[in-house]
């Protein structure tokens, strides 16, 4: 299944948590799962998610569409995510 990687820079970790966890049905409905949730050992204000994606177009439209902008902006991110998607190599 293919995968997701964003890194979030959140000013206010307490603000974007809930927020993040709100927008759970909307992800779901995208075809995103949650898989990991981490600290960014390495960035400041980081935040890694890993998300299993049933299909990375989907992934791609969810987080670049206005309505997902507007829910990012006013949820305590200090800019916007930065985005890896991949498929596992087989074999």
């Amino acid at each position: 299944m293919p995968v997701l990687f964003a890194r979030y820079r959140v000013d206010d970790l307490a603000a974007w948590r809930p927020a993040f966890e709100a927008n759970a049905e909307n992800r779901r409905e995208h075809g995103l799962t949650v898989r990991a949730v981490y600290r960014d050992a390495t960035y400041i204000g980081g935040v890694i998610v890993i998300y299993e994606a049933e299909d990375l177009e989907r992934a791609h439209d969810f987080y670049h569409s206005d309505a997902q902008r507007a829910r990012m902006a006013t949820s305590g991110m200090g800019r916007p995510p930065e985005f890896w998607m991949g498929t596992e190599i087989e074999g």
